[in-house]
């Protein structure tokens, strides 16, 4: 089963990945800070894209079995992958949004309880984000477009993959409560949670969680779709 302790140490324990982690936090930072100032919003979507392209390159590292799960210094590499790959699962990502609004609609007039159609509205939405995130998962393989649009694969797997992307957030959610609390009571007494310092902290943290997803990902890729598909190669 994937491991969200061995991409968590992996992710941490990459070659330089302390300057790593800096030179990729400085762009969410700035981010962060200049989010209330209207003349830098303008720059929130190409850190978007900066960050994405910073997932897929630790997704597409692992999956390779490289020596490094992290991008390299090139950040222009990294944006231009983000870029690039922001591009090619956009339409996965609208076809996605599109059949979520169809299905909640057509649902509006079924499930009339209130609680019925939030249940119903959460499923629909947790089906629809696992079409696009197995899109992604087949992307981030060789970055080809073809990939992300293999409908075959995205309906055989979108179901697994669904319910290893909730196992992760669980296992995910139990890491960040265990490393978060104790970091979040030290900052609070020594720094205070909202200066500069601690800003920073947490847009690391934040970057190497965006670093433990993509590793958690491609194992979760290689245990539900890679072997699945090689196994039936072989058969």
């Amino acid at each position: 089963m994937a491991s969200i302790k061995d991409a968590l140490e992996e992710s941490l324990q990459d070659n330089n990945a302390i300057i790593k982690y800096i030179l990729y936090t400085i762009p969410a930072y700035f981010c962060i800070m200049g989010y209330n100032n209207s003349n830098q919003q303008a720059l929130l979507l190409p850190v978007y894209i900066f960050l994405f392209g910073f997932l897929l390159k630790c997704t597409q590292n692992v999956k390779h079995e490289n020596n490094t799960v992290l991008p390299s210094f090139n950040i222009f590499a990294t944006f231009w992958a983000g870029l690039k790959g922001f591009i090619a699962l956009a339409p996965i990502a609208i076809l996605a949004g599109a059949l979520a609004y169809y299905l909640t609609q057509l649902s509006a007039g079924i499930f009339t309880d209130e609680k019925s159609a939030k249940f119903i509205f959460c499923i629909i939405v947790a089906i629809s984000g696992s079409i696009f995130y197995t899109g992604y998962i087949l992307y981030a393989q060789n970055f080809k477009v073809k990939d992300a649009y293999n409908f075959k694969l995205i309906s055989k797997y979108f179901g697994d993959i669904l319910v290893g992307f909730l196992i992760m957030l669980l296992k995910l959610g139990i890491a960040n409560a265990i490393i978060c609390l104790p970091a979040s009571y030290l900052m609070l007494l020594f720094i205070g949670i909202s200066s500069p310092v601690a800003i920073f902290i947490w847009c690391m943290i934040s970057v190497i969680n965006l670093a433990v997803i993509g590793h958690y990902t491609a194992q979760m890729d290689y245990e539900t779709i890679a072997v699945k598909e090689n196994k039936d190669n072989i058969i």
